[in-house]
This record gives C-alpha cells, sequence and structure tokens, in this order.
C-alpha cells in the first residue's frame, strides 16, 4: 500500500542544445544542495536529478514545493547556458501534483514510482508541447488550481522574457534588498541597478508573488485540500 505526497518534477528546457551541460549540472546541484538545507526539515525526499535532465523532490506540504519552484527561477539567474556559441539564460517547466506513491526509499525522489509520477510525466510532455507553458498544478481543487497556473505562468513567462543580466540583477535584489550592494558586487552604478529595477517592475512583481504566497498558505492552512 502506498502514500499520498505532494511531488515535484522538474524539466530543463533545450538540454540537449546545450554546449556546456556538465557545467550547468554541477551549478545546479549545488543549488539543490542549498536548498536541501534550508528546506530539510520540509521535504520527504530531497530535491535532486532523476534521470536526464529532469529534477525533483517531495513534500507533505504544496507551500513547500511553490517556494522551491520560485526559488530555483531565481537562484538559476546566475546559471549561464550555452547554445550555439551564445550565452542564454537558464529556463526549465514543473509540474506539482498530489498523488500516490507506491515505491517509497526515503529521501530518494529517483527512485520512487507510483500514480502521480505517471501524472507528473505527462503534465511535463503537455507543457513541452506548449512554448509559453511552465507550470503545471493540480491537487486543490479546480478554482485553485486554475487560479495557480495562471499566476505561475504569467509569473514565469515575465522572468523568461528578462535578459541574462537583468535576471540576476532581481534574483540579487530579491536576496540582498539593497540596489548600493547589487551594483558593488556586480561592478555597476547604483544609477543602473535602480534603471533595471524600475524598467522590470520587479518590486511590484515581488510584492504580488508574496501576497500569492500568503493566499496559498492559507488556504492549505484552513483545509480547502479536499484530498487531505
Amino acid at each position: 500500500m502506498g502514500i499520498n505526497l505532494w511531488v515535484f518534477l522538474g524539466d530543463i528546457k533545450d538540454s540537449g542544445k546545450m554546449e556546456n551541460r556538465h557545467e550547468v549540472q554541477e551549478k545546479l546541484i549545488e543549488i539543490f544542495e542549498e536548498l536541501n538545507r534550508e528546506y530539510e526539515t520540509q521535504l520527504i525526499a530531497n530535491l535532486a536529478i532523476t534521470r536526464g535532465d529532469e529534477f525533483g523532490c517531495a513534500s507533505e506540504n504544496p507551500v513547500t514545493l511553490n517556494r522551491i519552484g520560485d526559488e530555483l527561477w531565481l537562484r538559476t539567474s546566475e546559471v549561464e547556458v550555452k547554445i550555439g556559441g551564445r550565452v542564454k539564460p537558464f529556463l526549465f517547466r514543473y509540474a506539482i501534483a498530489y498523488g500516490e506513491i507506491s515505491a517509497f526509499p526515503e529521501k530518494e525522489i529517483g527512485l520512487m514510482d507510483g500514480p502521480v509520477f505517471r501524472t507528473l510525466d505527462e503534465k511535463i510532455k503537455e507543457l513541452k508541447t506548449h512554448p509559453g507553458g511552465w507550470v503545471y498544478f493540480e491537487g486543490l481543487g479546480e478554482a485553485e488550481d486554475n487560479l495557480f497556473n495562471a499566476f505561475k505562468n504569467l509569473l514565469y513567462l515575465f522572468l523568461a522574457n528578462l535578459s541574462v543580466s537583468e535576471r540576476k540583477i532581481v534574483y540579487l535584489f530579491h536576496m540582498f534588498k539593497s540596489q548600493k550592494t547589487i551594483a558593488k558586487k556586480l561592478g555597476v552604478t547604483q544609477p543602473y541597478i535602480s534603471k533595471v529595477l524600475r524598467k522590470t517592475n520587479w518590486q511590484l512583481v515581488e510584492r504580488c508573488l508574496e501576497s500569492f504566497n500568503i493566499w496559498l498558505k492559507h488556504i492549505t492552512d484552513i483545509g480547502y485540500r479536499e484530498c487531505l
């Protein structure tokens, strides 16, 4: 008999075209290790590469997996992908679903199996056929799932259209909240950092993101999940 968990499955965009694939994977593993330490008490299975260029993790709480998805999009802004001799931003898709896991080796997401993984595989394949599809979520109820998917796909569409340098700046602002610190770290002027933040409207985007996170935590705390 299996157990039910929330599972996160990600897939790297254009991984087969990368000229620095090994370097990218090494950087990803560093980021995974950071997040595993930060979310150690909240993950049932640690974030790890599963097969090829897929990666995933599992938790009892969708709020944790939502946070990890956002942190991955922001932290991978420092991962540079080389395709056709050009530097491009690191992009990925992911799906989150609640369902049964039949094979359950502790902490090893790559060795787990069950119906929820087949659902996630299908959803990742669907995202690959839609150029604007970045995330799929199910498990809270139709209305809540639709809101999650609409908001997150808009957010990641916004991030995907930033340049490599713009993504790096918004990530550093997310981390340090200080234009002066970012300017010193990147070796540029503070007015330049301010210009990029105004151009991207990042401070407004981040406020919207935090409001979304509060909403998600609220509906999970008061028991809207019919599956639990």
